[in-house]
């Protein structure tokens, strides 16, 4: 009689609390039947789009001189006012600035090297090759000489520094205003 039932589709009921239930769509409950999900909760129906993230390399030299050396003067001015730290700060600006150019240069004359090597290996191969690596080696030895240039001109605080080390001087002028200011108005509070 079963295999009658499962091939003629017989209804069965199933037994709760001793009480026939019909079976109806509404309240199967299977434990062999594993209803799988939509696949609209997994799967979409565009294809996924490719974001490319633009990266600006910058150099080191340039993010040296974007900082924000007025809000750091400003900083100094307020926390420890005297001239002798403002000597000390703008010292210190220009000597990370030399430092920097340092190992610019240095990388650039690494570069240089590279480059006259691949001269001489080309040289008998290929002299349009030879032609535009040539180029490029003079155009890497004036970029390496006004590095050397900029790093002369620091010293005396001229050059691309001239920027940073005088926005740190009006930075630590105005802390040092502020902080001329505040200890004004504390001391009027304390004598009312």
């Amino acid at each position: 009689m079963n295999i009658f039932s499962k091939l003629f589709g017989k209804k069965k009921s199933h037994v709760l609390n001793n009480t026939a239930i019909p079976e109806t769509k509404d309240n199967i409950v299977s434990t062999t039947d594993n209803k799988t999900p939509d696949l609209d909760l997994f799967i979409e129906s565009e294809e996924p789009s490719i974001k490319t993230v633009q990266v600006q390399h910058q150099s080191k030299i340039t993010q040296f001189l974007n900082r924000n050396y007025h809000s750091i003067g400003v900083h100094d001015g307020h926390e420890y006012h005297s001239s002798d730290n403002l000597t000390i700060g703008k010292r210190k600006i220009g000597a990370e600035f030399r430092l920097i150019l340092d190992h610019e240069i240095q990388e650039k004359e690494e570069k240089r090297l590279q480059l006259e090597n691949l001269i001489t290996d080309v040289s008998a191969v290929s002299p349009l090759t030879l032609q535009k690596l040539q180029n490029t080696l003079q155009k890497l030895c004036a970029t390496i000489d006004k590095l050397e240039k900029q790093k002369e001109l620091s010293i005396e605080e001229e050059g691309w520094v001239m920027n940073a080390i005088y926005s740190y001087q009006q930075g630590f002028t105005q802390g040092l205003t502020d902080y001329i200011d505040s200890e004004e108005l504390i001391n009027s509070i304390k004598n009312i």
